[in-house]
């Protein structure tokens, strides 16, 4: 009897895959190819992130910090240092005259005591802000006896303007951004980081050793954090800069982070004695100096005031010309590319105006500020001319801060009578030249 041999069986590599198998491992290369996109996407997505805010935020920091721009030294030739005045933040030149007016303090207050750069070692202050009235011809200079000013903080200065009287031009207004630390503890928790800024508002005359206090001017709400101030003739009323934002009493920012972060927070404001104050134009990228523009920028339709003025920008290459409207507001009306980051700016007798620039912006914060005399920094003069509605921009002078030439220069003042360029900032220079500055733009 022949047996019969078992049916073969098939290895498991000739057997077929089951429906189920198959489909298990369909679902896996699915989803291994969905994690694969989904994570490429996410990297994709993070990727454009990145670089966004690399374009937006990055690379305009850099180049506002001139981590790539080259300094030309030029127009430096004939200047002088006038040893005696330092940390001068603001210069104004009085052109029938030919002096100049300062607001001056010492680096050692300026390091302990300056909310502009979040500096509120407010106990290590003086107090002993001045004012000092220098003569180019004698190349001498005078502190101005301050009378009338009872607030027994003193002054602690920063922007200044300085306007002939409507009724009486030999008489000048002279308004003060007075940054006052607050009443109270300073070193309390809740005062260790602000300040009561007030604009002071003075009269003196030409050439005269007195600076008489007229009123002081504060609202903890719109003159918050002030910078510089525009005058007017009449000493009822100016306008103002906030070079930070406040929120709650809380100062919010600095140039620093609005330069990196590329925030428009800033703000003018207006005051008059009578009305008091508001906020006139804000969210504004680094708003810093201002100054109330002469009849010859005057051009087109006017507001029935008349009035028009230039802001810089401390965070962003570029200027403003602002038109005052009858509700004492401010509407843009030009817009201007600077090149560089401003500080201060002044206007001559005709109406050219003149800024501090930042060549190395980055340098001047991460060296030349924590200390200013064993670290020079470069400066730049901003030219601003305006004629028939139209505007040039160019640079007469820069200094790579060599022998301290223009070195942390915050404010440009020029004598178009006289021919005389000053800088003024870590240190004071007067330079004298024989013919109007060449243009380089």
């Amino acid at each position: 009897m022949s047996s019969k041999s078992p049916p073969p069986t098939k290895s498991l590599s000739q057997s077929p895959t089951s429906p189920s198998a198959a489909r298990s491992t369909s679902l896996l290369t699915i989803r291994s190819t969905s994690l694969f996109t989904l994570r490429n996407a996410s990297l994709a997505f993070f990727a454009a992130l990145l670089f966004g805010f690399w374009k937006r935020n990055i690379e305009p920091a850099l180049e506002l910090g001139g981590i790539w721009r080259i300094v030309e030294p030029h127009g430096t030739e004939g200047c002088r240092l006038v040893s005696e005045l330092q940390a001068c933040e603001k210069i104004v030149v009085h052109e029938p005259t030919g002096l100049v007016y300062a607001a001056c303090s010492t680096i050692a207050d300026r390091k302990a005591w300056l909310p502009a750069l979040n500096y509120y070692n407010a106990s290590a202050r003086s107090g002993n802000d001045y004012i000092a009235l220098y003569d180019p011809v004698a190349d001498s200079f005078a502190k101005l006896d301050v009378i009338g000013l009872d607030d027994p903080r003193g002054l602690s200065l920063h922007g200044m303007d300085v306007v002939p009287s409507s009724e009486d031009p030999d008489m000048l207004w002279v308004y003060l951004v007075n940054h006052r630390p607050p009443v109270g503890d300073a070193e309390s928790s809740t005062l260790a980081h602000s300040e009561d800024p007030s604009i002071e508002i003075f009269t003196t005359r030409a050439g005269s050793s007195e600076l008489r206090h007229v009123r002081t001017v504060a609202d903890p709400v719109v003159l918050h954090s002030p910078n510089d101030v525009a005058g007017s003739p009449d000493g009822m009323e100016f306008w103002f800069t906030n070079d930070m934002k406040d929120v709650d009493g809380w100062k919010v920012g600095g140039a620093k982070l609005y330069m990196i972060m590329q925030v428009a927070a800033t703000s003018v404001g207006h005051c008059h004695v009578d009305r008091g104050c508001k906020i006139a134009l804000d969210k504004l990228p680094g708003a810093n100096g201002i100054v109330r523009l002469p009849a010859t920028h005057q051009t087109g339709r006017l507001s029935k005031t008349d009035t028009k003025l230039m802001l810089g920008s401390a965070t962003r290459p570029e200027v403003r010309i602002l038109e005052r409207q009858a509700d004492d507001t401010l509407e843009l009306t030009k817009f201007l590319p600077s090149d560089l980051p401003l500080d201060n700016l002044t206007v001559d007798k005709r109406g050219t105006v003149w800024a501090a620039g930042f060549p190395k912006g980055a340098d001047l914060i991460s060296k030349h500020i924590p200390d200013p005399l064993d670290n020079p920094s470069a400066s730049t003069a901003v030219r601003i001319s305006c004629a028939s509605g139209k505007c040039t921009v160019d640079k007469p002078f820069e200094s790579d801060g060599s022998n301290n030439i223009g070195s942390g220069s915050t404010t440009v003042a020029y004598d178009a009578e006289r021919k005389r360029l000053f800088l003024s900032g870590t240190h004071h220079h007067c330079c004298s030249h024989s013919r109007l500055l060449p243009a380089r733009s």
